[in-house]
């Protein structure tokens, strides 16, 4: 026998799921129903043939431990950490919404699990985060790497002892440090269901438990559970004779986890066999916080969630698992995200902030304010801005030198006036000196998630009509509030490799005839569909991948590469491979070596951006001469310097960046850098940007050049033969660096 004791001396608010009180454990659930009750089961009791025996014990809950829909109670009793429990509200029962772990679902993809009733078990492990700290917020240093758990480590090719799971990822920390990337983002991995269920037809003696459940995929599955369970006193028996809709297992799986979960508890499948998720999935976190790495994790919620579950699972996630950011997806209040004083200090990532107040910044992001909606119509900006640029820079270059002269004695007499209205507590001095004082900025907390780039630089790096103004506004674009994350591919979507190997979908192999997934890929298979032998088709690739990775890492906002686009990783065309968990999706790590130039590519370009701030500033550059040197801190330009083209037939276009405004982590002012885009399929000669004397324009990346991999090593740049004028090859990017030139 087991004794347990209900104490109701206990009153007040209760914390949803279960909370250790002296001598047991306090409950509270919501459920809408008549009567309520608590199911243990010794830990371990979760077969199937366990399940159809009944539970240890059921405690039901008493109608005055219940306020609106909220059953609660304290629950004395030895020995309860032996027990997993879940609950029943009128006959039918169901897992703890904000249980912490589960068990039932450790091995993935298990069919005959699909439909069993989880239990949560009423002890979970002590973790000592020791010294754990988490990563800053800093959007313009960062770069983001998205992950699947599974999918990352799940091919023998990996190398790693724990395939698939959490542990699998720590074992990869050198691998991410050496590729050199700084946070990494999971796709969902929250307990969700991965069998894919579909309704059946059956006569049945009698049902006990149903339940609803969408898959939010490419079709919504309504989702019943019948056990047997003839001991059970709480079945409810229908008549012999009627038909109930059953689940079965469909055959596929949801792969990549999108759709209903428990959002309070890691994936189980993650740990590895015999491992608690929660302590596996705590000591990633605190591992790639050991190795300088931040951790965001992705949270979808389905819409049927209320604000207050959202808030609280948002906190949880910060609280309990230390991550730095939430990657928030589906159907959610981010208005209350953005304003809750817990999250003031985690990345918060979602579609979109348009219409959302955002603290401390004094303004509301909407459609007539947000520059992600008046990009149609800053070609006319572009005007206005770039007559001031001509003005400035026409004509003489000495004039432009002396006027650079100037400003470094105007510079250092600022920095002397903030440092000495610095020592009186204040920046007065500098300012009644009628000098610029940089204002004091907040930090940037929320992230703006969404394709906005990949569709604009798809069509920029496949020579798209009128796309020149996308370009010079994507490159550009890191707003004051938020910060925008940047990406090339998506899970959603074609990845980088198949991006130009591939004009159409090819999502046969998801059993929907082809009809589902996108088919606005804005994506180039540079003449031929799918795997080729020929050498040009295949060069012609290559130096794209070169180019769209320049697209992403010379933009000043926060780039994001999906994990496998560095060695080439390809899908076979499917876009939409959220049901296979095979080979399609799995990361073949063989590619390191067949695709190594471009894996070698994208370390080096990923280096350079981080020795070069010039090209990830904190605020937004604002394409005029803010210092006086003589220079915008960002220029625009065609073939013609100076002069750049907006019309719809360009396909050429020229940015000068001013090494003046960024400033190197020993404190020296960066290097200047012309950058070329040729994005036509013919050669274009462009005329350069003249240099301040005793400069010259040195190569940094040529991505037509395929002898050098496309860039050449720092301190190894070849100076150009012209100083005045650079053909630059079809489709291809110019990286060219200003340097001083010893004399002889």
């Amino acid at each position: 026998m087991h004794s347990f004791k209900i104490d109701n001396s206990v009153r007040g608010d209760a914390v949803l799921g279960l909370t250790k009180v002296d001598g047991g454990i306090r409950v509270a659930v919501v459920a809408d129903a008549k009567e309520c009750a608590l199911l243990l089961y010794l830990s371990g009791s979760h077969s199937r043939q366990r399940e159809e025996k009944k539970e240890t014990a059921r405690i039901a809950f008493l109608e005055e431990g219940k306020i609106g829909n909220v059953w609660t109670m304290t629950v004395l009793g030895e020995d309860l950490d032996r027990y997993d429990y879940a609950f029943e509200a009128d006959g039918v029962r169901f897992e703890d919404p904000h249980g912490r772990s589960f068990e039932g679902h450790e091995r993935w993809g298990k069919k005959e699990l699909g439909n069993i009733l989880l239990k949560t078990p009423v002890s979970q492990p002590e973790f000592d985060w020791e010294d754990d700290e988490r990563q800053g917020i800093s959007y313009e240093d960062v770069i983001v790497y998205r992950l699947h758990v599974r999918g990352f480590t799940r091919h023998a090719s990996s190398g790693v002892e724990n395939r698939g799971t959490f542990a699998g990822i720590v074992e990869k920390i050198p691998y991410l440090k050496e590729l050199g990337v700084t946070t990494v983002e999971l796709m969902p991995a929250t307990e969700f269901n991965e069998v894919m269920m579909r309704p059946r037809q059956i006569q049945h003696r009698y049902q006990e438990r149903s339940k609803e459940m969408k898959t939010g995929l490419s079709s919504s599955l309504e989702m019943e559970s019948s056990e047997t369970a003839s001991s059970e006193t709480t079945s409810r028996k229908t008549d012999l004779n009627s038909s109930t809709s059953v689940m079965e297992a469909d055959g596929r799986l949801n792969y990549w986890g999108y759709g209903p979960s428990f959002l309070f508890a890691p994936k189980a499948s993650y740990a590895g066999k015999g491992k608690n998720p929660v302590t596996e999935f705590k000591n990633l976190v605190k591992t790639l916080h050991r190795e300088g790495l931040g951790i965001v994790v992705e949270l979808f919620f389905t819409g049927e969630e209320t604000p207050a579950d959202v808030v609280e699972v948002a906190r949880f996630w910060v609280r309990e698992f230390h991550v730095d950011g939430l990657h928030i997806s589906g159907t959610a209040p981010i208005a209350l995200l953005a304003s809750d004083p817990y999250l003031s200090d985690t990345m918060i990532w979602a579609t979109s902030w348009d219409g959302i107040e955002i603290a401390g910044s004094g303004q509301k992001k909407n459609a007539k304010t947000d520059p992600f909606q008046r990009r149609l119509a800053e070609s006319q900006i572009f005007k206005k801005q770039f007559a001031q640029t001509r003005q400035v820079s026409r004509g003489k270059v000495q004039e432009a030198e002396n006027g650079k002269a100037a400003s470094a004695d105007k510079a250092n007499s600022a920095e002397k006036a903030k440092d000495a209205g610095k020592e009186n507590g204040s920046e007065k001095n500098a300012e009644m000196m009628g000098l610029a004082v940089e204002p004091k900025r907040r930090t940037r907390v929320l992230g703006e998630y969404n394709d906005g780039f990949l569709v604009d630089m798809r069509r920029v790096l496949k020579g798209d009509e009128g796309q020149m103004g996308a370009l010079a506004f994507r490159s550009r674009r890191n707003p004051d509030t938020f910060g925008v994350l940047n990406y090339m591919a998506s899970n959603n979507g074609f990845t980088m490799a198949d991006m130009v190997s591939y004009d159409q979908k090819h999502n046969e192999a998801n059993g929907e005839e082809n009809r589902d997934g996108t088919d606005y890929n804005c994506s180039w298979n540079c003449g031929a569909e799918g795997s080729v032998r020929r050498k040009k088709i295949r060069q012609l690739r290559k130096k794209q991948l070169r180019n769209a990775v320049l697209l992403l890492m010379l933009s000043q906002g926060t780039p994001l590469l999906l994990a496998g686009d560095e060695f080439g990783n390809s899908q076979d065309g499917n876009n939409n491979a959220y049901c296979q968990d095979n080979e399609i999706s799995w990361l073949n790590w063989n590619n390191q070596k067949t695709n190594a130039d471009q894996l070698e590519f994208v370390k080096h370009a990923i280096a350079f951006r981080k020795e070069h701030p010039v090209f990830h500033q904190p605020t937004e550059p604002k394409l005029m001469d803010s210092l006086a040197c003589g220079q915008p801190d960002v220029s625009y330009h065609g073939i013609s310097a100076w002069k750049p083209e907006f019309d719809n037939f360009r396909r050429q276009f020229g940015i000068l960046y001013c090494g003046d405004y960024a400033r190197k982590a020993d404190g020296t002012p960066d290097d200047t850098f012309f950058v070329i885009y040729n994005m036509h399929w013919e050669p274009h000669e462009f005329a350069l940007p003249t240099l301040s004397a005793g400069k010259k324009w040195q190569v940094v990346f040529q991505t037509a050049d395929e002898a050098q991999n496309g860039f050449y090593e720092a301190g190894k740049e070849p100076e150009l033969k012209s100083q005045k004028k650079f053909m630059a090859p079809s489709r291809s990017i110019a990286v060219f660096i200003g340097k001083t030139v010893e004399k002889p």
